[in-house]
């Protein structure tokens, strides 16, 4: 979140104190994470922590919160028995919960490690490659060590897909008509699709009328809208790789896979080097039992021959990837992304800088790398 949450730093410091017994300062507000609020705290002893502060009056928030029930008790447990260090990990509050809750929100506390993210670093050198597939490796094999309390297992669901379409045939309504207002029309429509997608919209809320952040002109509205709209001319493109990935679903039924422990988003700034050159794995939100592939896709735009070779000499056994899982998480990683993205810009909250964060991502989205990445996964 670009934004702080409403919420007085005294609360939080009481909340601390209270449940993990720490005497914090002021926390420090960081503006990155997606679907929490990301601080650093640092106790009176000087040890650092990230807090993770999750709104549970959002859908994003909410969704978050499912999520932790499954990666906090996984990340613990590779860490409190030593399975794989090179990781964030939950710290237990007095009871020996991970979650605590902070009316109207929830709060986790996480291990701190000093070092750098690579979220500028892409392309990775082959150095960081090696120590990615090593790391990937070695997470996946654990899987039939693990401890599961709970279990979130890949369930190739697509239904986002029907959101995104809808979506797009919004957009070519406010292209043709030159009006936001034409918003309200198509959102009778949408139902509970936007569930997975973006903030819900308040019943009979229009664009334009005051949200708490002054009423938006409709010139205004124009300037905010405009650039989505450049997504249309790739509109049939964007149906061909929306077929494509129904395709590549429909062939998974048929092809034998591992499900194993992944970690499910490997982005630069999920990855960190410490100042002694290890790499550590810090934001475990999307882990998942899943098949291999689901993380192996993130390294396609990347050297990944050579990434290939370094995890198979690190797994426990022989492995041969899929093809088709590969196409798969490929396109349905930048679909749902996309989908996500012009979601919260219709439906989502008036926050201009996650709105400016958003339309960039949009009108730099760059088809023609999906259709040399697809070409590539065939060749594997």
């Amino acid at each position: 979140m670009r934004t702080r949450f409403a919420v007085e730093d005294e609360v939080i410091q009481t909340a601390v104190l209270k449940n993990y017994g720490i005497s914090i300062q002021k926390p420090v507000f960081l503006p990155n994470g997606d679907i929490s609020y990301v601080y650093r705290i640092i106790g009176a002893d000087g040890t650092k922590y990230t807090m993770k502060l999750f709104d549970k009056n959002t859908r994003s928030g909410r969704k978050g919160i499912r999520y932790l029930k499954f990666s906090l008790p996984v990340t613990w447990d590779m860490y409190d028995r030593g399975l794989y260090q090179n990781i964030s990990y939950p710290i237990p509050d007095n009871h020996g919960d991970f979650v605590v809750d902070v009316d109207p929100a929830k709060i986790v506390l996480f291990s701190f490690r000093e070092g750098k993210t690579l979220e500028e670093s892409s392309p990775f050198c082959r150095e960081v490659l090696e120590k990615a597939a090593k790391g990937i490796a070695c997470i996946h094999d654990l899987t039939g060590q693990m401890h599961f309390r709970t279990m979130r297992i890949e369930d190739f669901d697509l239904s986002f897909l029907k959101g995104l379409e809808t979506n797009m045939e919004c957009l070519e309504q406010m292209q043709e008509e030159h009006h936001a207002y034409v918003m309200q029309d198509v959102f009778t429509d949408l139902g509970n699709l936007s569930e997975e997608m973006g903030e819900e919209m308040e019943p009979g809320e229009k664009a334009g009328v005051d949200k708490g952040m002054g009423t938006y002109s409709e010139k205004q509205i124009r300037q905010f809208t405009d650039p989505v709209i450049q997504v249309l001319p790739k509109k049939e493109k964007l149906l061909g790789f929306i077929d494509r990935l129904y395709r590549y679903r429909e062939q998974i039924d048929f092809d034998p896979y591992d499900m194993v422990l992944t970690y499910g988003d490997l982005r630069g700034e999920n990855l960190l080097l410490d100042s002694q050159g290890d790499l550590y794995f810090i934001d475990w939100g999307s882990a998942r039992i899943a098949p291999r592939e689901a993380d192996l896709q993130h390294f396609l735009t990347e050297d990944f021959d050579f990434f290939l070779e370094k995890y198979k000499e690190a797994c426990a056994g022989p492995f041969r990837p899929n093809s088709n899982l590969l196409g798969y998480y490929a396109l349905r990683t930048r679909l749902s992304g996309l989908a996500g993205r012009i979601s919260g810009m219709l439906y989502g909250s008036p926050d201009r800088e996650q709105n400016q964060r958003d339309l960039e991502c949009i009108t730099h989205q760059d088809i023609g790398q999906w259709e040399e990445l697809d070409r590539r996964i065939q060749q594997i």
